[in-house]
């Protein structure tokens, strides 16, 4: 608890009748210059309350966007499409932010009629993004992965071309 009736800083808030002279803003980081005595207290004073956290500047309004070489991601899709062959007509993908923001690559895998059967459809689905996560690596791109399963006989139905 800090003493003396001079001091601007009580434990119950801040009273900042010192601030105003030098500093329109009475909060400021412990990185900006003139911290110490702008409420009548040291630094330490206020990490030790809580009011002043000490840690690196982080630029988290700074994008982050992966490097992605397409090339290498397209020959590991179909590195993958070759292996479930058997189960996949089709894999098509694109690369944009999902609803966070954050940078992802979306999948739209069209299955043969035989294995959208509902028996079978949960393993199938697991083991196809399982098979394409090991080939396309997407967390060295730094990329979120969605999946979407569709039959082929409902792609047939729904002709739509991003599907195709």
């Amino acid at each position: 608890m800090l003493a003396g009736p001079s001091r601007a800083l009580r434990t119950s808030g801040l009273a900042y009748r010192r601030s105003h002279r030098r500093s329109s803003c009475p909060l400021r980081s412990s990185a900006d210059p003139g911290l110490d005595d702008l409420f009548g207290v040291s630094s330490s004073e206020l990490k030790g309350l809580g009011l002043v956290q000490s840690r690196t500047r982080d630029n988290g309004l700074v994008p982050i966007v992966p490097v992605i070489n397409e090339n290498e991601v397209d020959a590991a899709v179909q590195r993958a499409a070759h292996a479930l062959a058997h189960t996949v007509v089709r894999i098509r993908y694109e690369f944009r932010t999902d609803w966070t923001g954050e940078p992802s690559i979306f999948f739209r895998i069209v299955l043969t009629d035989e294995a959208a059967k509902r028996p079978r459809l949960n393993d199938i689905a697991n083991s196809i993004a399982l098979v394409l996560k090991r080939e396309v690596k997407p967390e060295e791109h730094g990329l979120h992965t969605y999946f979407n399963f569709r039959s082929a006989a409902e792609q047939a139905e729904l002709n739509e071309p991003a599907w195709a």
